[in-house]
């Protein structure tokens, strides 16, 4: 297995390219077809994950195999051992392919199929390590049947979305509990089934999508014994009514935003107010779809991507960073998605090129001068 080191981000659908600009603030760091750990990227299969070093891990596909890589390094390949066990699957048989995570201390975690069973199992690189998937508090290890999301924070807590017959749940490895799903709100009772994407702080703190049948509403919680309810459907919030709810992100100042739908549009939201909204103008250009890819950084200052006439491209609060038809590094882009960015402001995205590459793109919204929180 190649060494783990330290260095220095799935799509909008292609739209027409607009009059090319030259983007200096980005650079791209990877590409399909480039050798990386003496293996050809073929394609890269999940989205990013960017600590505040600035590493960047993901996974992606060689001739013969698949590995976690970093844009200059293979870290795990289908075929390595780790911890005594041979990895034989990258990815979650019901699930598919899992995003790994990576924290400040440079550990990156992931989900792979091994040799001896059919069933997940979650390890870390830096130190190598097979995790004990928790037992109690409601669905146990030999019913959990797929892992489908991953996070780790600086204090090694690691929280996964878990799969059972019949529902899924939010995992919380610290302490070995699972998130709280009993909720109690405005005398109503509202008891999850399903739950969906995760995000996780330094604090330990997770925000998570979830579905309850007997309560007939989705929304965005939080987990462990204090979990409360955020927002569901049916709430009202700057006037508008959710319809939908997705995508929830939170920082290491407890700020939280998500994706919000409603009868005539969408919007980036905090649980108190609206903060982005289609038909809103930013830039000169009118945002017509939220894509759902959004982050905050440690001063909760917000960045997204979203599509406009014309075009898409990756804005902040108040500013459009770049747009489908400007150049990267002598490449045009027509199309971007998986954005992530650090607690610093360093971002990263997958994007792709009007000669038929993919790579990983980087910039920093610190470029974006005295663009303002969203709190």
């Amino acid at each position: 297995m190649s060494s783990f080191l330290r260095l220095p981000a799935l799509f909008l659908a292609a739209l027409p390219i607009l009059q090319a600009a030259s983007s200096p603030d980005f650079a791209i760091v990877a590409t399909v077809g480039t050798q990386i750990g003496g293996k050809t990227l073929t394609s890269i299969t999940t989205g990013l994950s960017i600590n505040d070093l600035g590493t960047i891990v993901f996974q992606g596909e060689f001739p013969g195999g698949e590995g976690i890589f970093t844009p200059s390094q293979l870290l795990v390949a289908t075929g390595d051992t780790v911890a005594g066990k041979q990895i034989l699957f990258l990815r979650d048989i019901l699930t598919g392919r899992v995003r790994p995570a990576i924290n400040n201390n440079g550990t990156v975690l992931f989900d792979a199929i091994v040799s001896g069973g059919p069933f997940p199992a979650l390890f870390t690189l830096s130190p190598n390590q097979l995790l004990s998937l928790p037992a109690g508090g409601g669905p146990g290890p030999g019913s959990l049947v797929a892992i489908s999301a991953v996070a780790i924070n600086d204090a090694g807590q690691i929280s996964f979305r878990g799969e059972f017959p019949g529902g899924s749940t939010i995992y919380g490895l610290a302490g070995g509990q699972s998130a709280g799903f009993s909720f109690f709100r405005n005398g109503q009772s509202i008891v999850l089934y399903q739950v969906g994407a995760l995000s996780q702080n330094n604090a330990g703190n997770i925000v998570f999508e979830g579905l309850s049948l007997n309560a007939h509403l989705s929304g965005i919680f939080t987990g462990g014994p204090t979990g409360e309810v955020l927002a569901t459907t049916g709430d009202t919030i700057s006037g508008h009514t959710l319809t939908a709810l997705s995508h929830p992100v939170i920082n290491d100042r407890g700020t939280v935003v998500f994706l919000g739908r409603y009868a005539d549009g969408s919007g980036i939201f905090s649980p108190t107010r609206e903060i982005i909204s289609t038909g809103q103008k930013i830039d000169g250009k009118v945002i017509t779809n939220l894509s759902g890819d959004l982050a905050l950084d440690r001063k909760s200052k917000l960045a997204f991507i979203a599509s406009f006439d014309g075009g898409s491209g990756l804005f902040s609060k108040s500013k459009l960073l770049l747009a489908t038809g400007d150049t990267i590094d002598g490449k045009t882009l027509t199309a971007l998605g998986g954005l992530v960015m650090n607690s610093l402001g360093q971002l990263a995205f997958i994007g792709s090129f009007s000669d038929g590459t993919t790579g990983i793109v980087t910039g920093n919204l610190k470029n974006t001068g005295n663009d303002q929180a969203i709190e």
